[in-house]
Parts: structure tokens; C-alpha cells; sequence
């Protein structure tokens, strides 16, 4: 791909001289590249480049301008855009004659609408990022490179294979028949497919002057004059739909990690991103998995598009370690099922719901004495340890004071070392109320008891 695309083929088109804002206005040319967009307030400003997705939109393939409502190109400016309709291309030199004779001949326009020449642009940096287009005609340009007009975004690919990406050098550009592509078929495809697995493949290419044999390999050292190629495969779905988590929300907070249990009470808000290569996107869902059991934490029908960032909100009431997972899908039937993960990593986490905690056990009064009308010497127990009991003396029948509870402390040796008494009480007259409660880790606090002496 020549770096003169982006000299444009057509400058300072003027595309109204009164601009409404908001409003599409239609290029003198479909299938456009590398537009570049001016525009002024009267004929004597300047012309001012305005700025893609914030003052304007653009259809390359209708070739169609819309004004954003709110941009820098206001209602009442003129507006001129420049641009290229041609794709600039350098054919390789051992291109045998016949081959460009044959892609050059003029095209009808049933064949172009039949989409007969397809040309495949392939990006340097990511080969699955890409763009078919069908090609209306070639023509010598000069200096060794070649021009073309095409139709672009054929079969539901992208501009620039991703809907950004000007094509330039060292991008590379394959120029086929549509008739002549045929698929590659092996029984070992579905079970690597399946396996995302690696493979190794060797293409002997074939020609009427020349059939190449597949143990002659290319190796710049060892065989420069193989004719056969090898290269090693991933085998994945380029057009899968993809999701990225980017927030991840306990009770309007970002959750640092997934190791502690959460309570069945939190409010989860997750934020998430999902592509498709296709722009067909149709339907996502949140799911909470344990074990056999799936729970739908939230669904939604989605319009066509490449993207969209929707946030799911829920809770899980049932306790368990739930395995969060988000499934997207598109027209074209790819499905995708991503886990939870912390955002920004690729390692899956575990959603923990904590069950509802058990009360500690009951205070119980293990003995006491009664002198000259005191309560004397008593203890709580037996009792298991680990605990801490809580008392409070107060009038007969009044009521507690939460903020007077005392500790009983620990009373003698343990029974069978799990059972512990507690105490003792100070020495009370008669005619009080005693109140106990019990605490232990990991426990709601017991229910209060009294005794009335």
C-alpha cells in the first residue's frame, strides 16, 4: 500500500455552503478514504480541520458526512471536505504478466455488484484485523503502483478492519477471484478449533505453469528457493464477540479483590464492555453459576453494533462460591462466554456469598450463693470457650443499658478443655435484675437474658 493514499484524489469539496448542525450531507463519491473535513464561520475566515466523532461523522462507504450537534462546525458554516477514492497499490514483481492482465480487464456492473474481484487488506501488526472490499476497477498510476476503486467493507468487514485503521505501508493487500477462493477442509479442524489449539500448516502454491511440491519448504538459510510455505496457527474465532470487565462495584465502591466472602445483602454493580468484528451484536447475559445450578442476574437484547458498555446490578441472597460469567452473541450465531476476572487481568475469580451467620450460645447460670440478702459467688458455665460474656446488674425489672455491660472473666480451669466457666459476679443485693448476653467470633450476638433475685 503506496503512502501517497493519503494525497487526496479530491480536494476542498465544497459539501454545503450553510450548514445545519445535526444534518447528513452526501460526498460526489462512495467509498471514500482518508477524509479530511475544513470549515468557517463567512468566506473570509480561515478554513479550520475540524475533528472525527466530535464535530463530525462519516460513512465511508455510502460516503455520507453527518455534523454533530454541538461540534465546532456550527449551523450557518461552510464546509469543504477532501478525500480519495482510489487505494493506491504496489503489485509484487514476480506477479506473472497473465495474472495482472487478468485482474485488470474492465468490469461490468453486474460483476462488481456480484462482488467477482475481491480485494483483501490485511493489517501489518494484526493479521485478523481486516477489510474485503470488491473491486470496481485497476488502473496504472505510475512510478510502479497501481490505483484502485473498490466497494468497501464487503461482506459485513469493517473500514480499516477495525473501523479506525487507515490502510497504508506495510499493510498488504491480496487481490483474488471470488470464484477461485476455496476453503480448506481437514478432519482434524474441528477438534483443533474446539481446543484453541496450535498447528503447523504447509501451502504449496499451484499455477498452470507451475505445481510446487509441499516438502519444499522456504528457509532463508537452508532452502531459498522453496516454494512451498510454512507458518505455524492458532485456530480461534476472529469474529467471536469479546467482553471486557472495566468496574467492578460492591455498594457504590470498587472491589479491590475477590478474596474475603461478600453478604448475601451487597448490591453488585459490574461494568463491561463488548465487540464484535461482525457489528451484529444481539444478546448478552450475566450468569451466577454453582455447580449445576445457573442463576440469570441480568439479560438484555441488544441493537446491532460493534460495541456497546452496558452495567449489570444484582445480588445474590444464596450463599455458595458462584462463578460470574458473561455470554454475548451475535446475529451471525459466534457465542462467546467470558468469566469474571479482576479488571485488567485474564485469571478468573470466585464470587463468595457468605451464608447468615449462627448466634453465639445463650448465657446459662452455672451457681451462685446467698448471704445475709446478697447474691454472692456467681458464676456462668459451663459454658464452651473461646466466648465472652457480658452482664449488667439494674433495678428489678428495669431495663438494660447497652452502655453498661461488663466483661465476666474467665472463672478456673477448662472442663475437658471445652467447656469454661465465667464469672464471677460481683456481690449484688436481692431485688436486682441480672442481664447476660454472649458474644463469639464469627457469630451474631446471643438474645439477652434476665433473672430476676
Amino acid at each position: 500500500m503506496n503512502a501517497s493514499i493519503h494525497s487526496p484524489d479530491v480536494v476542498n469539496e465544497l459539501l454545503t455552503a450553510a450548514a445545519t448542525a445535526g444534518n447528513t450531507y452526501p460526498l460526489a463519491n462512495s467509498d471514500v478514504w482518508n477524509v479530511a473535513v475544513q470549515s468557517r464561520a463567512s468566506s473570509g475566515d480561515a478554513w479550520q480541520t475540524r475533528t472525527l466523532g466530535t464535530d463530525y461523522l462519516i460513512d465511508r462507504t455510502t460516503g455520507s458526512i453527518t455534523l454533530v450537534s454541538g461540534g465546532a462546525i456550527a449551523s450557518g458554516h461552510q464546509v469543504q471536505v477532501s478525500y480519495s477514492i482510489y487505494a493506491h497499490i504496489a503489485f509484487s514483481p514476480e506477479m506473472p504478466l497473465p495474472d495482472f492482465e487478468s485482474i485488470s480487464s474492465p468490469l461490468t456492473a453486474d460483476e462488481v455488484n456480484n462482488n467477482t474481484l475481491l480485494l483483501f487488506a490485511f493489517s501489518a501488526g494484526d493479521s485478523s484485523r481486516f477489510e474485503i472490499m470488491s473491486v470496481k476497477s485497476i488502473e496504472a498510476a505510475g512510478g510502479g503502483f497501481y490505483r484502485a476503486r473498490v466497494r468497501r467493507s464487503a461482506y459485513g468487514t469493517r473500514p480499516g478492519g477495525d473501523g479506525v485503521h487507515v490502510w497504508n505501508a506495510p499493510d498488504r493487500f491480496f487481490i483474488v477471484f471470488r470464484s477461485a477462493l476455496a476453503p480448506i477442509q481437514h478432519e482434524s479442524f474441528a477438534r483443533l478449533a474446539s481446543t484453541k489449539a496450535h498447528a503447523l500448516f504447509r501451502l504449496a502454491p499451484a499455477s498452470p505453469w507451475l505445481q510446487a511440491d509441499v516438502e519444499d519448504v522456504f528457509d532463508p538459510a537452508r532452502n531459498p528457493n522453496g516454494l512451498a510455505a510454512e507458518f505455524p496457527h492458532t485456530f480461534s474465532n476472529p469474529y467471536a464477540p469479546t467482553v471486557t470487565w472495566i468496574s467492578l462495584q460492591r455498594n457504590g465502591t470498587e472491589i479491590a479483590d475477590f478474596v474475603a466472602s461478600f453478604a448475601p445483602t451487597d448490591q453488585f454493580q459490574f461494568t463491561f464492555r463488548l465487540t464484535d468484528a461482525n457489528g451484529d451484536l444481539v444478546q448478552a447475559t450475566v450468569t451466577a453459576r454453582m455447580g449445576t445450578v445457573d442463576r440469570t442476574l441480568w439479560a438484555q437484547t441488544l441493537a446491532p453494533a460493534y460495541e456497546v458498555i452496558r452495567t449489570a446490578q444484582f445480588t445474590i441472597p444464596n450463599p455458595g462460591s458462584w462463578q460470574i460469567v458473561c455470554t454475548v452473541r451475535d446475529a451471525a450465531g459466534n457465542v462467546s462466554e467470558v468469566p469474571l476476572t479482576m479488571v485488567g487481568d485474564t485469571e478468573p475469580v470466585t464470587l463468595k456469598i457468605q451464608g447468615a451467620q449462627a448466634a453465639a450460645p445463650a448465657p446459662v447460670v452455672y451457681g451462685y450463693s446467698e448471704n445475709n440478702g446478697y447474691i454472692t459467688n456467681l458464676l456462668f458455665g459451663w459454658m464452651e470457650t473461646g466466648l465472652t460474656v457480658l452482664y449488667q446488674v439494674r433495678n428489678l425489672n428495669a431495663g438494660y443499658d447497652n452502655a453498661a455491660w461488663a466483661v465476666a472473666p474467665v472463672w478456673g480451669s477448662p472442663l475437658r478443655g471445652t467447656f469454661q466457666r465465667y464469672g464471677a459476679v460481683p456481690n449484688f443485693p436481692k431485688g436486682k435484675t441480672l442481664y447476660a448476653k454472649v458474644q463469639k467470633t464469627g457469630f451474631t450476638e446471643s438474645t439477652v437474658v434476665a433473672w430476676n433475685f
